[in-house]
């Protein structure tokens, strides 16, 4: 197919990739990498320009959502994704993802995202709330 009439793109590798871009916007799959384990976790960020999209399209994943101001992450809620629903994280709250085996997310955001816009926040592990997993992942 002419790449001028149809872009198709994928990413398979470990980890975060951004796929499509146009405009002021981009689109990026996550697929599953040691940074998105819970015991790897160690930041919150949150975008100050942009509403951030997530769709799981395989796997499991969920979404720690902290309902604090700039320098603090406040209470952290755990939200376990659902596959085909698009959870939209509002510009400014501090969020992290974590995944389990396999999985795949869709994301959607600003096309100029980057660390210069997106404070990151050092949190420890162990302020997360523990997600109780589907019975496909045997880790505690």
């Amino acid at each position: 197919m002419d790449e001028r009439l149809l872009q198709i793109r994928e990413h398979t590798d470990e980890n975060y990739r951004p796929v499509v871009s146009f405009g002021a916007w981009r689109v990026a799959v996550l697929n599953t990498h040691a940074r998105f384990r819970r015991e790897n976790i160690t930041q919150l960020e949150r975008h100050l320009l942009t509403d951030e999209t997530f769709t799981l399209l395989k796997g499991e994943a969920a979404l720690y959502i902290g309902d604090g101001g700039p320098d603090s992450a406040g209470t952290v809620a755990l939200v376990p994704l659902e596959p085909c629903k698009v959870y939209n994280v509002r510009r400014g709250v501090w969020h992290a993802i974590e995944t389990g085996e396999d999985t795949s997310v869709l994301i959607t955001e600003n096309d100029d995202t980057s660390v210069d816009n997106s404070p990151k926040l050092p949190i420890a592990p162990g302020i997360l709330p523990r997600w109780a997993r589907g019975p496909k992942d045997g880790r505690p």
